[in-house]
């Protein structure tokens, strides 16, 4: 798996062969997409389209596994790989989360004081989880001690194994 943007991940099956996901935001939500590429030319497509969020055990799960079972491209092979990747797709999502989580604590070394440390943390994983990190509406009056609890409490979630 390979994070191309905040909303382009490519999944490669073998050198010649990958799957191109992307997330479009639309007015009725937002819909994952899935290019399946070999040799650089399109030879197959699936789409979801989503009102709220995914149920998902990792990002693009259902939209790749809708690509497999329709599969007509691939051979015997090639759909074990397919497989495989689907199935341990989730560990290379916690591997991005882990990460995002190392990211987060870094950026917090730059602050001097509490606040800029928050601010850090919090712009760091603004940047890293764009839309899905929600925010409590009352965050911006809590006080220092307790947005620096919270979000370490998320960076020890996404720092996890």
């Amino acid at each position: 798996m390979r994070k191309l943007s905040k909303d382009i991940t490519v999944f490669k099956i073998t050198d010649d062969i990958l799957v191109e996901c992307r997330t479009k935001h639309n007015y009725e939500g937002f819909k994952h997409t899935a290019k399946l590429k070999i040799n650089k030319l399109l030879v197959q497509t699936a789409s979801i389209q989503y009102y709220n969020r995914t149920w998902e055990s990792f990002t693009y799960e259902s939209v790749l596994k809708r690509l497999y079972e329709n599969n007509k491209h691939l051979n015997k092979k090639q759909l074990k790989i397919f497989k495989k990747l689907i199935e341990n797709g989730g560990e290379a999502e916690m591997e991005s989360l882990n990460r995002i989580g190392a990211l987060t604590k870094m950026s917090a070394l730059f602050g001097d004081t509490k606040k800029e440390k928050n601010e850090r943390k919090l712009n760091a994983l603004k940047i890293q989880l764009g839309d899905t990190l929600m925010l409590p509406d009352d965050f911006n009056e809590l006080s220092e001690e307790e947005k620096e609890r919270r979000l370490d409490n998320v960076i020890n979630v996404l720092s996890q194994k």
